[in-house]
């Protein structure tokens, strides 16, 4: 129905067209309708950059370590908090449903308990760049959906940087006063369970305005310092106690992204104990809901509880290697786990049977705007930061096709700013819902251009291990040595084959256990799936090719050791010159000589992860 740009419908957030389809793994090829959201495009030169691997750790030789990092803002319920939550309940529970945080207060009684491996595991494929896990197989991240399905928190509404006016100043004037009385105490702070004891069971007027911000300081927007009232959540409380919807979602989803952001570059600066502030056990339970066979047997629920208290109280161990394995194959991932039945659980109205087209004005409808803001890509703007939402990247997770993801320029200058293009109102819109049990692809053009970057981007390995050992070598020399390993060159590759072809030839896997036989984080290159003298001939040959073609390359093959006759004449002819060049030479050489020995470290641990992988799962089949 929609064929292309913004039109009669007005805004146009999903567009169809016939497209020849595959599975992720490359299987069931077919022509059919598919409909992507936008922007997508059907050119690799126009395609968005796709997402650097060189610093997303799965992707990297380097040694990753999160034994210092805490979760802060991981907070289960204090001992008094759920009788606190029932009498308010009591009263205020028809508002809470009103003003969409309900489930999210109730969800805020049950403890989950962290699986500590299973998310920082996790951590080990996020791209900061696009805010996406990237995994062998494709791009997936956690969306608006999961965290209004999850947490309960509502996408529509007011943002949380909204000022106070009027008579609610006045109400924020007195709120800064109770803290001021209990921030007397001796210990100088107002910490949360004295919050707590000053205001639970008063039947003063303010009581409600401090339970709410006793919840968003501890279970929506905790921040430093731990375990104390935030003035800010001040105008946020008062004007949910005022029945005034606020758009917390957006706000919440922004603080995971700049979290797993300060993950990543905490292990690549070793900034010594790292705390991070966002809601971590979202996450897990994302994990927990779309990976079946790692996560512990949910709970059943009762009429009316929120779908987070299927994982309370239940543990789960994960291992770092195992996580790795499943990662490894995207049948072991669920796109849509939310559409499937759960006793006493009401899905939402835009989970169907049928698909359907949605053309016109949708501002009565909250359910349908809530799915057209989980769709549309945008900046989300949260009390401390602005995170990009690139939905258009992981289209199959909404139940749509993807294609090659067109860019979306960031408008981050200030929160109004990235809150227009979040809230951006128009009156008609045109999107397609597919049905709950769908079966959606990717283009073949996507599979290809999937399929020759990911491998390619592998040697960006060898420039983090130059730019890590050195910090004194010459940017443009390293942004050289990236240019000529990814991008134009993989991309030249592609746009090669599809002139040569007018049929893309697809991998397709002969039989299920040919996948164990690829490494973990690996794809193959080739026509046929790689064994393992071919893998590891493989990844030699790509460093030497490597090597080859950047301007100091040493002449001496990459897997062999030269003799000490050699190094020394090769020493000799290249500190012959200006010192200043020579100096910079050696440094280049010292480097260039560890990543060989890197490389050398890397092939060995990929025979023994097969090796592994052949005794302790090929086996069992």
């Amino acid at each position: 129905m929609a064929k292309g740009g913004d039109g009669k419908w007005g805004l146009i957030v999903v567009e169809e067209r016939d497209e020849h389809m595959v599975s992720l793994i490359g299987e069931n090829p077919t022509l059919r309708p598919a409909r992507f959201l936008k922007p997508s495009v059907t050119h690799f030169e126009k395609a968005a950059k796709f997402p650097s691997l060189c610093g997303i750790l799965a992707y990297t030789g380097k040694k990753w370590d999160f034994f210092d990092v805490q979760f802060k803002g991981w907070k289960n319920p204090q001992k008094k908090w759920k009788q606190w939550v029932n009498q308010m309940c009591e009263i205020y529970g028809e508002m809470w449903k009103v003003t969409g945080i309900y489930d999210a207060i109730i969800g805020s009684t049950y403890e989950i308990r962290k699986d500590r491996e299973m998310v920082l595991g996790l951590v080990k494929w996020w791209c900061p760049e696009t805010n996406t896990f990237v995994f062998p197989w494709g791009e997936v991240t956690i969306t608006l959906e999961d965290v209004m399905l999850i947490g309960g928190l509502s996408v529509l509404g007011e943002p949380v940087t909204t000022c106070l006016s009027g008579d609610l100043v006045n109400i924020e004037d007195e709120m800064i006063k109770q803290f001021r009385i209990c921030y007397k105490s001796k210990w100088k702070k107002v910490h949360h369970s004295a919050w707590m004891n000053q205001f639970m069971g008063n039947n003063l007027e303010l009581e409600h305005v401090a339970f709410l911000a006793l919840w968003l300081s501890r279970f929506v927007f905790h921040a430093y310092p731990e375990d104390i009232i935030c003035k800010k959540v001040f105008p946020v409380a008062i004007r949910l106690a005022q029945g005034i919807r606020i758009a917390l979602a957006p706000a919440v989803l922004a603080s995971i992204y700049r979290d797993l952001r300060v993950l990543i570059n905490h292990v690549f600066n070793n900034t010594g104990t790292l705390c991070v502030w966002a809601p971590f056990q979202i996450m897990q339970i994302w994990a927990y809901e779309r990976l079946p066979t790692l996560r512990p047997e949910s709970k059943s629920l009762r009429p009316g509880e929120p779908r987070m208290a299927r994982w309370h109280k239940l543990n789960s161990s994960s291992d770092l290697e195992t996580l790795r394995f499943h990662m490894s194959s995207p049948k072991n991932f669920q796109m849509r786990p939310y559409t499937s039945f759960v006793e006493n659980l009401t899905q939402p109205s835009f989970y169907k049977e049928q698909a359907e087209w949605v053309l016109g004005n949708i501002n009565t409808e909250e359910e349908l705007r809530s799915f057209s803001r989980c769709i549309r890509p945008c900046e989300l703007a949260g009390l401390d930061c602005i995170e990009q939402y690139l939905p258009h990247r992981v289209g199959m997770q909404f139940g749509m096709d993807q294609d090659l993801p067109g860019h979306f320029n960031r408008v981050n200058a200030t929160s109004y700013a990235a809150w227009k293009t979040y809230d951006n109102f128009i009156r008609n819109v045109c999107f397609y819902i597919p049905p709950r049990l769908s079966e959606s692809g990717v283009t073949r053009r996507y599979f290809e251009w999937w399929k020759q970057m990911m491998p390619r981007q592998q040697d960006v390995e060898y420039i983090l291990a130059l730019e890590s050992t050195s910090k004194n070598l010459d940017k443009s020399f390293i942004k050289k040595e990236v240019d000529t390993l990814t991008g134009q060159e993989a991309n030249e590759n592609i746009l090669e084959e599809e002139m040569d072809s007018k049929s893309l030839d697809i991998a397709l896997p002969e039989k299920e256990s040919d996948d164990l036989l690829v490494p973990p984080g690996f794809l193959p290159t080739d026509k046929d799936k790689f064994k393992l003298t071919q893998m590891y001939k493989h990844v030699k040959h790509k460093k030497s090719s490597a090597f080859a073609h950047s301007p100091t390359a040493p002449v001496t093959p990459v897997h062999n050791s030269p003799s000490p006759t050699m190094i020394e004449e090769s020493s000799e002819k290249k500190h012959s010159g200006d010192p200043a060049e020579n100096k910079e030479q050696v440094a280049v050489d010292m480097v260039r000589n560890q990543c060989i020995t890197q490389y050398e470290a890397r092939i060995f641990k990929l025979e023994k992860d097969v090796e592994w992988l052949n005794a302790n799962v090929v086996a069992k089949n």
